[in-house]
């Protein structure tokens, strides 16, 4: 042994091991402090401090890649003024600087004489190290292409990495090594996140022990970085989110508002009273929405002469609400001047189709009942058929539809029907919304339960009719929800 030291005299054993244990649990520190670190900016400082104070670089300065300007942004430094690094720009260009190739070759440079053309040199620096910080690698760049370019050096090449290898990125179809960068650094798959620069001016050379501290602790870094970048995207975008769901609670109110003064105005366009000429008359409405295109009316348009109408526009909401706004204004006008329901319609169809022009159509019954002379005077225009009973036999009558619905056609194809009342009856009239609910199991409540029903009840007052078809109804769908305006007129005649 003291041969071996006699021969070569600075061989020291001991030093050596102290310094890879110091070096060791340096790194072993710097690495737990960031780890465990609650934020960006006390990672940036951990790294700041320990590059600085325990490992001995005098200057160090964290960098992140900006794509939106092509440059490095300063993440934060250590003996370096912040005023100094404010007033440099850091490009990516191929001439900017020799740190470039940190993050394009995937690799730590070395920079032994530093040009005056390399934004470093404006710090003073005559030498440094640049170690790229680089974040996981999910998947090959060609497979997560789909990447058809076979001439490419990373086609079909497990663990190659597409913006640091040379002759890559031919899918980019750039002629210069700017554009490639510019294109590699706007690339989803490009995973440089940025750089750490340690300033060897004042420092023994760095060697190969302290380039793979410095690396391990830098794909740590890397990790640790990309946590936090992907958790400040996370929380811009959940901001951004709150302030949408805010925008749109703050329009979902105003909507509820307008819809509430819709409803109301809608209530208003129903009957709030009946004529008293008639035995008696029961009412119900209820909208599949908050506003629906169902109409209902019973109103004397000459004494002894009462209209009865009922009516249903396509569709729902608004735009059905403001059509049935429309015919009921047509029909209070145009009913007073004919006797004649086929020619009520007639005319209300002539506005709908040469002025109103819209796609949705309107499906009625409209009838009226001279008491004078017993006569029901109706016709039907595409409704469902419309029942009438005789309250002494029970003997039922359809209505059935012999024209087409309103809204759509030049000609209605509607002609007057007369019915002679012999005895007491009673009329039902209804929208498709009952008839068509279905139950759990898909069946329709259907023509018959109607009919059964007002059979049943043709002896109770109006009211207590509609509270059975109600109440079967109600059984009928059991849990699931009706998906059609509801709408019934039961008057005696």
């Amino acid at each position: 042994m003291e041969e071996t030291r006699d021969e070569f005299p600075n061989f020291n054993l001991e030093e050596i091991l102290r310094k890879q244990l110091t070096t060791f649990a340096l790194s072993s520190e710097i690495s737990r402090v960031v780890s465990s670190a609650t934020n960006l900016e006390a990672v940036i400082h951990t790294l700041g401090l320990g590059f600085q104070e325990l490992l001995g670089y005098k200057k160090v300065a964290v960098f992140q890649v900006n794509p939106s300007d092509f440059s490095l942004g300063v993440l934060g430094s250590t003996g370096i003024p912040a005023e100094a690094l404010r007033q440099l720009r850091f490009g990516l260009e191929f001439i900017a600087g020799e740190y470039g190739d940190a993050i394009f070759r995937n690799r730590h440079v070395i920079v032994e004489s530093v040009p005056e053309d390399d934004a470093f040199s404006a710090l003073g620096s005559t030498q440094y190290a640049a170690f790229p910080i680089v974040g996981r690698i999910m998947s090959n760049c060609w497979e997560a292409k789909k990447c058809g370019c076979t001439t490419c050096p990373c086609f079909e090449q497990p663990g190659s990495i597409c913006w640091a290898t040379e002759g890559s990125a031919l899918f980019t179809q750039t002629r210069f090594e700017d554009d490639r960068r510019k294109a590699c650094v706007n690339c989803p798959q490009f995973k440089c996140l940025g750089v750490l620069w340690l300033d060897l001016t004042n420092r023994a050379m760095i060697t190969g022990d302290d380039v793979s501290v410095i690396s391990s602790i830098m794909l740590q870094t890397g990790l640790v970085l990309e946590n936090f970048q992907m958790y400040d995207i996370l929380k811009s975008k959940n901001q951004l989110l709150s302030d949408t769901n805010g925008a749109l609670e703050d329009a979902n109110r105003k909507i509820r508002r307008d819809l509430d003064r819709a409803k109301g105005i809608q209530t208003k366009l129903l009957p709030s009273f009946f004529p008293t000429g008639l035995r008696g008359v029961a009412a119900h409405y209820a909208a599949h929405i908050e506003i629906g295109g169902d109409y209902y009316d019973c109103f004397e348009i000459a004494p002894q002469k009462f209209a009865l109408v009922v009516a249903d526009v396509s569709g729902h909401g608004v735009s059905a609400a403001l059509v049935m706004s429309m015919f009921k204004t047509l029909l209070k006008q145009i009913a007073p001047t004919t006797e004649s329901p086929a020619e009520t319609l007639h005319q209300i169809n002539k506005v709908f189709v040469e002025e109103v022009n819209t796609d949705m159509f309107v499906t009625v019954f409209y009838a009226i009942w001279d008491k004078g002379t017993n006569l029901l005077r109706w016709t039907n225009a595409g409704h469902p058929p419309i029942m009438l009973v005789n309250q002494e036999s029970g003997a039922i009558l359809n209505l059935h539809s012999r024209g087409l619905f309103l809204g759509m056609f030049d000609d209605t194809k509607c002609t007057d029907q007369v019915t002679s009342l012999i005895g007491p009856h009673r009329i039902l009239l209804y929208t498709d919304g009952i008839i068509e609910a279905t139950s759990e199991t898909s069946e329709q409540f259907g023509e018959e339960r109607m009919r059964e029903i007002l059979q049943g009840s043709r002896q109770e007052h109006p009211t207590q009719a509609i509270q059975s078809i109600l109440e079967k109804l109600t059984h009928h769908v059991g849990s699931k929800p009706l998906d059609d305006d509801l709408t019934l007129l039961c008057c005696d005649l």
